[in-house]
């Protein structure tokens, strides 16, 4: 229910879901993940990518050796909330 809610908002603001769709690699420009190639071989570029495969694997695996970040923090969750929504996480 809650993962239905959070597709409709995205594809009201424009997002586009592929499912089934395994990425082989993610590249990144500006810091954000901005083109994908799947494992079919089709690139899409995107203002926002987000990947929902286990973190360890979209980290190691799919961003390149550049982009990778070893932190842990909540700062990332709380950037992409905010490019989602356009404002702050409020996590009190």
């Amino acid at each position: 229910m809650i993962i239905t809610a959070l597709e409709n908002i995205g594809r009201k603001y424009g997002a586009d879901y592929r499912t089934s769709s395994p990425m082989a690699v993610m590249s990144t420009q500006y810091g954000s993940a901005s083109v994908v190639v799947l494992e079919k071989g089709e690139t899409i570029s995107a203002d926002l990518v987000i990947s929902n495969a286990e973190i360890h694997h979209t980290k190691m695996k799919l961003l390149p050796a550049e982009a990778r970040s070893y932190k842990k923090s909540r700062i990332s969750l709380d950037i992409l909330f905010s490019r989602i929504t356009d404002r702050p996480l409020n996590t009190s």
